[in-house]
């Protein structure tokens, strides 16, 4: 939580301080599909959902009128609750909420592929950072499973603009080269506010 609000305030701050019209800020929350969402280290065959959610905060500048540098954080959540049974001489029902979190920062290019300026690509490079957090009853035992870097992949569409807002849909692929591949497809709608 101490990360988000830390980049949220440092986007704010860039942002308040620009008075160029090169400036963009942009954000998006909505479905996360994680293709990796085994907990190796944490239990023997668990997993969480492969459904769960995902939030990006970027700043963009306008390098030309169709293309843009960027950066951004992206934080995925995937969650799962599982009943167990443990003991052997005394057996009880154990409940596990197990919960995978990924955070991505990331440098990107992105350019337009139609003269109207609504359909986008999105090519980046940036380092994911994945946790687990397994809640047993009271206790809870947190774990870093991966710190890596990887590739995102990226297409973006604006449906409508109002004054200096821009509302579309934002799509993203997150790669890890290193360790077996895509770890992440986020789909959500953004709203993108321009300086």
């Amino acid at each position: 939580m101490k990360k988000i609000l830390i980049v949220t305030i440092f986007f704010f701050s860039i942002s308040a301080y620009t008075q160029n019209s090169k400036y963009s800020l942009k954000y998006n929350y909505g479905l996360n599909i994680a293709l990796q969402s085994d907990l190796i280290g944490v239990c023997i065959d668990c997993n969480t959902n492969t459904i769960g959610t995902v939030g990006n905060l970027e700043i963009e500048y306008k390098i030309s009128n169709s293309e843009n540098l960027g950066f951004g954080v992206t934080m995925a959540k995937n969650k799962k609750n599982s009943t167990t049974v443990a003991g052997n001489i005394y057996p009880a029902v154990v409940e596990y909420n197990l919960e995978k979190k990924s955070t991505f920062l990331e440098l990107y290019y992105k350019k337009a592929l139609l003269d109207t300026k609504k359909l986008f690509i999105i090519g980046g490079i940036g380092l994911m950072d994945v946790y687990s957090n397994e809640k047993t009853g009271r206790s809870s035992d947190n774990h870093k499973l991966l710190s890596e870097p990887g590739i995102t992949f990226g297409v973006e569409y604006y449906l409508l603009k109002k004054l200096n807002f821009e509302f579309g849909i934002h799509s993203k692929i997150y790669w890890i080269p290193f360790n077996d591949g895509i770890q992440n497809i986020g789909i959500a709608p953004v709203i993108k506010y321009n300086f």
